[in-house]
């Protein structure tokens, strides 16, 4: 009891229910994830004062609401992966064990890859303290083998990370597998079937046949074009010649096909010995000369 001026002064019974609840109230708001009922306010009405505590059967809720709370506000962290310890006084510690940051870690990365398809969680760097992810980022080698993943699936090449190259923009091929597509595209392209990467001539705008390879083609092409000459028949060194935007048949290659279209075309018959053929804006034509 106090006394005052002669007075005594002290709470009556609802007096007390009321300062109780505000001294409950006011603990928990400066408490972290203390609520009003967890708090003992131990008021002496006589005193008017108040000495509040949590009390020990009231701490492990605590506890688990701290845990529960902080791991719903943060992205790849569980409650299971916190521990929380309770004083008199609320929260006084909340931290991630020891034990649980690789499984932290592994659960982050996971997920940082399943967002894309060429990515895995090895690729990524995830760092965890003691308060939670600190550092969550795909690593420059993990950029590289993602890149080399894609490249792999787009062209059926087996990329590696070591035949990516780093560009402006990203990253692109390297020589070797650029070498190796081209190769694939003109055996695609052309008749010709056995194109190393080796073999391919480096051009301002890619890799291009060096000119053997080209009459080969062009001698493969030929053969498939005029039924006069068998598969290779002709000499790709002898029995093609260059034009200015190709190659074409050789003089006398050329005369056995014009003969051919002549008899074809006429009554007599006539051998290559006895028609002339003359160059005419690059394509070959033939005259029939026949003494009687």
């Amino acid at each position: 009891m106090n006394r005052t001026d002669g007075l005594d002064v002290f709470l009556r019974s609802s007096g007390t229910d009321e300062f109780e609840e505000e001294v409950s109230s006011d603990f928990a708001d400066s408490a972290d994830y203390v609520r009003p009922t967890d708090v003992n306010p131990r008021v002496d009405p006589e005193q008017i004062e108040a000495s509040p505590t949590i009390p020990t059967g009231r701490r492990d809720d605590i506890a688990e609401r701290a845990r529960s709370q902080s791991a719903a506000e943060t992205n790849f962290i569980k409650s299971d992966d916190l521990r929380a310890e309770v004083s008199s006084r609320g929260v006084e510690s909340l931290a991630i064990e020891e034990d649980r940051r690789d499984d932290i870690r592994t659960r982050t990365a996971s997920s940082l890859a399943s967002d894309d398809q060429f990515l895995k969680p090895q690729d990524f760097d995830v760092d965890v303290g003691e308060r939670g992810i600190e550092d969550a980022s795909l690593t420059d080698r993990g950029r590289r083998r993602g890149a080399a993943r894609e490249f792999s699936s787009e062209t059926s090449l087996d990329v590696t990370p070591t035949e990516v190259v780093k560009q402006s923009d990203g990253f692109g091929l390297g020589e070797e597998p650029r070498r190796q597509l081209a190769a694939r595209e003109f055996e695609d392209s052309t008749p010709l079937s056995d194109v190393g990467p080796d073999q391919l001539v480096e051009q301002s705008d890619g890799f291009g046949l060096p000119t053997s390879a080209k009459r080969r083609s062009a001698a493969r092409r030929l053969e498939s074009e005029f039924n006069q000459f068998d598969s290779g028949e002709l000499d790709p060194s002898e029995d093609v010649r260059q034009l200015d935007d190709g190659f074409g048949l050789a003089r006398d290659e050329a005369r056995e096909v014009l003969t051919d279209r002549i008899n074809e075309q006429t009554s007599v018959s006539v051998s290559p010995g006895e028609i002339d053929i003359e160059l005419n804006d690059g394509e070959y034509e033939a005259f029939f000369r026949r003494q009687v």
